[in-house]
């Protein structure tokens, strides 16, 4: 999504769940509140074991219970494993011993342990301004997300899934530094803060808001197809390969998947593109090249670029996120047609589209008729009707 997109959804949605969510965030915000009081940072530094571990039942109302159970309307940490608090008391399905648990990177006894989790907190909460501390610190991703938002809300964001931070990330075409959770989270405050409209706002806006414009990311990841250009076949470069069985694919998110990696790979090659004409003293031609895909889809070609003598370099992107193209890539007639018409026609191939060190090659006038290159399989066919026999209309029967 392009910033006046963003832009003129921020107009349409916010207005409408300020007014729907008004009573609900109010409530929230005070349970926040109330959690921040019950837990200043000296009273994290004196809890006691059973004042910190969940394993006690719900009757025990511990730190890390009302951080997931009971603040978990305030943003989701549920469904991971219980070891994400770096201690708990309880057992695995091995060994059905209950008992204190944790992992040995925090110590050799429990006592030791607990301690060391402590520790853990208060590094984090006194760093709440050094993202590179705060990445070092050994606390579980979203637990450490959590915790974060409860006591800095107007720094960091309410939603803590990885998977779902980089849904967001990508819908909106952001770059990070990594795929680590803070860095995700600190693109979409950053991103966030440039618009004036959602200044002063409930802290809970912004996280409502992405997920009401982008929903939810797959569930399962198996269901994204790595064959990703936005156009619907008529030839494919090497055969698909069948996706698990399911009882019903939503192809309206596999399809939105599939358009997000093609517009993080065409903006890579954009990048690239101005970048070598810019190193050779071509800034006049970098600034002329242009993104054609989404307004003329029949040139058959992604970006307009130059050669440094001014000649023109037509480009077709393809993009995935898997880190090769073993599976193929979607190729239209069209695309076809305009690769064997069109001088200094271009295939640029850009896998690990989505990740922080994209993979750009390029073929330079690409043969698709060649077996020796290529292998091409039908995936669709063009049916033109010759004889209307048997055809029925519905209001005749």
């Amino acid at each position: 999504m392009n910033r006046l997109e963003m832009k003129s959804s921020i107009a349409e949605n916010v207005p409408v769940l300020s007014k729907e969510m008004k009573d609900d965030w109010s409530k929230y915000e005070k349970l926040r509140q109330k959690f921040v009081r019950d837990y200043p940072l000296e009273r994290i530094k004196n809890l006691a074991i059973k004042e910190y571990v969940i394993g006690w039942g719900k009757d025990n109302q511990s730190f890390c219970y009302r951080i997931e159970q009971g603040l978990r309307k305030l943003g989701s940490i549920w469904g991971s494993r219980a070891d994400k608090f770096g201690i708990y008391h309880g057992k695995t399905k091995s060994d059905k011993t209950i008992k204190y648990r944790f992992a040995s990177h925090w110590g050799e006894s429990h006592e030791q342990a607990f301690d060391a989790v402590k520790n853990a907190i208060v590094d984090l909460l006194n760093n709440n301004n050094n993202l590179d501390k705060l990445k070092e610190n050994p606390l579980s991703p979203m637990f450490k997300g959590k915790i974060l938002f409860l006591y800095y809300p107007k720094q960091f964001l309410n939603i803590f899934s990885g998977s779902h931070l980089s849904h967001f990330v990508a819908n909106l075409n952001l770059m990070t530094l990594s795929d680590d959770n803070l860095d995700l989270q600190q693109a979409l405050m950053d991103y966030q803060a440039t618009f004036p409209e959602l200044k002063n706002q409930s802290p809970f806006l912004f996280g409502e808001l992405l997920y009401k414009i982008f929903g939810y990311p797959p569930k399962d990841k198996n269901e994204q197809m790595p064959l990703l250009s936005v156009a619907v076949a008529g030839a494919i470069i090497q055969s698909q390969p069948a996706l698990p069985r399911q009882t019903k694919p939503n192809y309206e998110e596999l399809q939105r998947d599939r358009k997000i990696t093609g517009d993080r790979g065409e903006k890579e090659v954009l990048e690239l593109e101005k970048k070598r004409l810019i190193n050779a003293g071509k800034p006049e031609l970098a600034d002329k090249i242009k993104h054609v895909a989404d307004t003329d889809d029949y040139r058959g070609f992604d970006i307009l670029s130059f050669e440094t003598d001014g000649k023109e370099r037509y480009i077709e992107v393809k993009a995935t996120s898997h880190d090769s193209f073993d599976y193929g890539f979607f190729l239209s007639p069209n695309e076809r047609k305009k690769s064997e018409e069109l001088p200094n026609y271009y295939l640029y191939l850009v896998a690990s589209a989505r990740s922080e060190h994209p993979i750009i090659s390029f073929i330079s006038q690409p043969n698709f008729s060649s077996q020796r290159n290529f292998e091409l399989s039908t995936s669709v066919y063009h049916v033109k009707i010759m004889d209307v026999e048997g055809l029925v209309q519905p209001n005749s029967v």
